[in-house]
């Protein structure tokens, strides 16, 4: 085969291979990715709900936390301070928070001595087991006998005799207690602790001053021609 043949096959087949390679179809480009669908936060649930309102559990003295746990009714509503108590291993030992909030306090105040609620809306007794305290109210300068009176609190209710409060008590026939007769080595706190009474304002209706002396009658039922609704 002549060289202008040669060279004629040549150009041919070059042809041939720029058509096939124009032919030949473009690789795809990669899909865009669609964005994951944002996922909305899971709602509170009942178990994280009771979680963050979780009740006091007494889990043991540890360091900072070395006081005496107060209940009413069975249930665990408070705490008693002592020395070298921080605010943070109360919180710890209960498993709550939030307790200076709670109590209204600064954590670095709290004191030997000190009542602390564990828990919102509780009702914590008073280092003798008292709730409330009854007490009487006066003006003087009003009155038939220079003074009225008003009563806060409950009615009283006899908790028995103890040190300091072995006297007898009177009732009405109702069985409202209607007075006391003081007994020998009886006390003004002790008196009170027994009747969640404020002894004071009771001693100065009776017209009796500290210190008391056995055979004393404290007056525990007002009269009601006593009695007046404070102003609002």
């Amino acid at each position: 085969m002549s060289y202008r043949a040669l060279s004629r096959v040549a150009l041919v087949a070059g042809l041939a291979v720029v058509a096939l390679t124009g032919c030949t179809a473009p690789e795809p480009k990669p899909a865009a990715r669609t964005p994951a669908a944002v996922q909305p936060s899971p709602a509170p649930t009942a178990a994280l709900a009771q979680a963050e309102a979780a009740e006091p559990v007494d889990t043991g003295s540890i360091d900072g936390a070395e006081g005496e746990p107060v209940f009413h009714e069975d249930a665990l509503v408070g705490y008693v301070v002592t020395y070298g108590d921080i605010m943070s291993a109360i919180e710890q030992r209960f498993g709550v928070d939030r307790l200076a909030s709670l109590n209204g306090v600064a954590p670095e105040t709290i004191a030997p001595g000190d009542r602390l609620l564990l828990r919102r809306g509780a009702v914590m007794p008073d280092i003798s087991g008292c709730i409330e305290r009854t007490k009487l109210g006066f003006l003087d300068g009003g009155g038939v006998d220079g003074h009225w009176v008003f009563w806060t609190g409950p009615e009283l209710v006899d908790r028995g005799g103890s040190d300091g409060a072995a006297g007898t008590v009177a009732t009405d026939s109702s069985g409202r207690i209607v007075s006391y007769t003081v007994a020998a080595g009886d006390g003004e706190f002790a008196i009170g602790d027994r009747f969640c009474l404020e002894p004071y304002s009771f001693m100065k209706y009776s017209g009796l001053e500290w210190p008391v002396d056995p055979g004393d009658v404290v007056k525990l039922a007002v009269e009601p021609a006593d009695l007046f609704e404070a102003a609002r």
